[in-house]
């Protein structure tokens, strides 16, 4: 029975600490249900932690390879080495700007404008020490005395960028995880978002403002037990589609358009294009994010949305699911 499900989902808060961290919930409202995202729900994010290490260990492993080969290796791995070890800090900033597009052309959840800028400046930061010492011969051409702070690039920086970089990024991923938790009530749903001691993010969802709610799980988080639950209210668009003002396709063939507003326009699709999903990227904020058990999460929601709006089908709905 659904009560049952609701009364066993009450027994296991601990309703004053709910309501100390959430200032919006008042007194006449009975908290049902209170959760956060599990860890697995960052999955994405912790694999492309370890890509950023990976990549920067085996640039590492490459240029200390050249170094120290022996005779054993097969010559074409040995020329190849040699080349690329020439080459390799413009070889790193290359493929972490390829990397950086192609993941955010496949539009996962680590394809988000910030994640892609933190990409491409992990790409870049190699070639400061580049620029800056080629700053520094050229002031020393014109006669100029100039102190460079960077110290001359070694090869074993790439390890020690690779720790650096994927430490913050792993940091910044369990501070965003741990930053969010949500709470349903009888009367509506609460967001809450707070990073450390900075200002705290807060959203309430009555449920005469709620349109539908569906859950949303992948292979994996079906296997691990884990998901979100999406609700879809009457005051934001749900669906939100990217749609230009002109056909890319038909901008380009079109003789009477500008040389020069075609190879921007090509530019643009190349930078900033994004497949298309079935499935919406959902956000922390937006949803009830990465939550263990989605089912009884959303057999609650739409329990509590029944006893307000008195909508016939849905508790009988939800019975038949158990």
């Amino acid at each position: 029975m659904i009560q049952d499900i609701v009364d066993e989902a009450k027994s296991e808060l601990d309703e004053e600490i709910i309501r100390g961290k959430f200032s919006k919930i008042s007194d006449e409202e009975e908290v049902i249900w209170a959760g956060f995202p599990s860890a697995f729900s960052m999955l994405e994010r912790y694999f492309l932690v370890g890509l950023i290490f990976l990549i920067h260990l085996s640039f590492f492993w490459v240029a200390e390879e050249v170094k120290f080969q022996g005779d054993g290796l097969n010559i074409i791995l040995r020329m190849l080495l040699l080349v690329f070890d020439k080459i390799d800090m413009l070889s790193f900033v290359l493929f972490m700007l390829i990397f950086a597009r192609i993941n955010h052309f496949l539009n996962f959840s680590t394809s988000g404008r910030w994640t892609t800028t933190c990409l491409i400046v992990i790409g870049l930061i190699p070639s400061i020490w580049v620029f800056s010492h080629w700053i520094e011969v050229i002031l020393e051409l014109f006669g100029y005395d100039v102190s460079n702070p960077f110290p001359l690039w070694l090869d074993h920086w790439f390890l020690v960028l690779g720790l650096v970089t994927s430490g913050l990024m792993l940091f910044v991923t369990i501070l965003y995880q741990t930053s969010f938790q949500y709470v349903v009530t009888d009367k509506m749903i609460h967001v809450r978002r707070r990073i450390l001691s900075m200002g705290v993010y807060s959203r309430v969802i009555p449920y005469n403002m709620i349109l539908n709610v569906k859950t949303q799980q992948s292979f994996i988080a079906k296997l691990i037990g884990f998901g979100n639950v999406i609700i879809l209210t009457e005051d934001e668009d749900n669906v939100a589609a990217d749609h230009s003002d002109e056909d890319s396709s038909e901008l380009i063939n079109n003789e009477e358009v500008s040389t020069t507003k075609k190879f921007f326009k090509l530019l643009k699709v190349l930078l900033f294009v994004q497949r298309e999903r079935v499935d919406l990227v959902q956000s922390p904020a937006n949803s009830l994010y990465g939550v263990n058990n989605p089912m009884l999460v959303y057999k609650i929601v739409n329990e509590m949305m029944d006893r307000k709006q008195g909508r016939p089908g849905l508790l009988e709905m939800s019975r038949s699911n158990e």
